[in-house]
């Protein structure tokens, strides 16, 4: 294979995971807005882009270490990687079934979100009744689940491209006439304080927030198997989903501060800063529409998918004479079924009240814990001579 031909498949694979990690955020975190408005300009003038960046920073590193840690020891669903990380018995018990119930809380929780969010935005913008509204959405969450790894990441690369087009198109329309608001709402210098937050309580919230930008974590571990092949993916797909995330957030933050704080209490404040602040026209204000509805959906599959792939296995043992297609649509459709009970809660309520207990718990265990377990785990494993490199290197190509 030609050297060009080497680097277009390395650019395309680590550009694969990172559009797969960027579209599963880009849902809750750019679609409705109401995560960052609620995550990051509730806590003052340091949501801005203060926030924004420092996350990017800690999401990058922590993909690096992940997906480096993927690429060699091969895991092929969440909970193998866990027991992989963790090696003495009992820690490995605790925290694979922690993992597990923070998993389900993930997806039932932020799925959730999702289909309320996309009931709210047909029923706003095209009259669909809620619950029509619901089941749509709800059966094209499971229709694409089905169709397994290719097809999400294909899904997820499209969708990235066309929705970074978009970020980009209502940056170019929308930061000029919110940028008196938005200096404005800097130069208050407000506090979280102002927001009935402590400054410390606030950086807790902020930096347990980088559940958002690593959302895709779980989907990523069977999708590195298909495109992570070097070190090099991993440094572009880390760099990638930080670079995504980091800018589409300012990109929100600088918009959404020019409302506050009257767009706090707003559902959906992408369109409350479209059509009240920016002025858009209605041709604009669809076309989000269309782009908003793909980006929940590409974060629903993408969480749903990454369910989908752990517990295949198991419950495909107690489904022996079924096919996989059908224990595939046996777990799909019995998650999407119960995030649809839950849908029912609201938006609002559901990333006000909800999400913070997600990120309170699993965050610290789940996320942050790995800055310090992964390096650990591969140090004792080189120490002890059991390091995979003989795997890594006749699986994947050699830098």
């Amino acid at each position: 294979m030609s050297g060009e031909a080497k680097r277009k498949i390395r650019l395309s694979g680590g550009l694969g995971l990172a559009a797969l990690m960027f579209s599963t955020y880009i849902g809750p975190g750019y679609a409705s807005g109401t995560q960052t408005v609620s995550f990051y300009l509730t806590k003052g003038w340091i949501g801005v882009f203060l926030a924004p960046i420092v996350l990017g920073i800690l999401s990058f590193v922590w993909s690096f270490i992940v997906f480096e840690f993927n690429r060699v020891y091969r895991p092929k669903n969440y909970r193998e990687q866990s027991d992989m990380i963790y090696k003495n018995p009992v820690l490995k018990y605790c925290l694979g079934v922690f993992k597990e119930i923070i998993a389900f809380f993930q997806v039932f929780v932020v799925v959730s979100a999702m289909i309320s969010g996309a009931a709210t935005l047909l029923n706003s913008m095209a009259g669909v009744p809620m619950v029509i509204g619901t089941v749509i959405f709800a059966l094209a969450l499971v229709a694409l689940t089905l169709k397994g790894t290719k097809l999400v990441t294909k899904v997820s690369g499209v969708l990235t491209i066309i929705i970074l087009a978009i970020v980009i198109y209502i940056a170019v329309i929308g930061i000029g006439p919110t940028w008196d608001g938005m200096k404005g709402f800097l130069a208050e210098h407000s506090q979280p304080e102002d927001f009935g937050f402590t400054k410390v309580y606030a950086w807790f919230v902020i930096l347990g927030s980088i559940f958002n930008f690593l959302a895709g974590a779980n989907a990523a571990v069977p999708a590195c198997l298909e495109t992570i092949h070097s070190r090099a993916d991993v440094i572009i797909a880390a760099t990638g989903n930080a670079v995504f995330c980091t800018g589409a957030t300012i990109i929100c933050t600088m918009m959404f501060a020019a409302g506050m704080p009257e767009i706090a209490g707003e559902p959906l404040p992408m369109i409350y800063t479209l059509q009240k602040l920016v002025g858009a026209g209605a041709w604009v204000q669809y076309l989000y529409f269309v782009i908003a509805l793909a980006a929940m959906l590409s974060t629903g599959v993408s969480l749903v998918y990454g369910m989908v792939e752990r517990w295949t296995p198991v419950v495909g043992k107690a489904m022996a004479n079924g096919s996989e297609t059908a224990v595939r649509f046996v777990i799909a459709f019995a998650l999407v079924v119960a995030c649809v009970l839950m849908s029912r809660i609201g938006i609002l309520v559901l990333v006000n009240k909800v999400y913070p207990i997600l990120f309170n718990i699993g965050t610290p265990v789940i996320f942050y814990l790995l800055f310090i377990t992964i390096p650990y785990r591969v140090y004792k494993d080189k120490k002890d001579g059991v390091y995979p490199a003989e795997q890594a290197g006749s699986l994947c190509e050699k830098d």
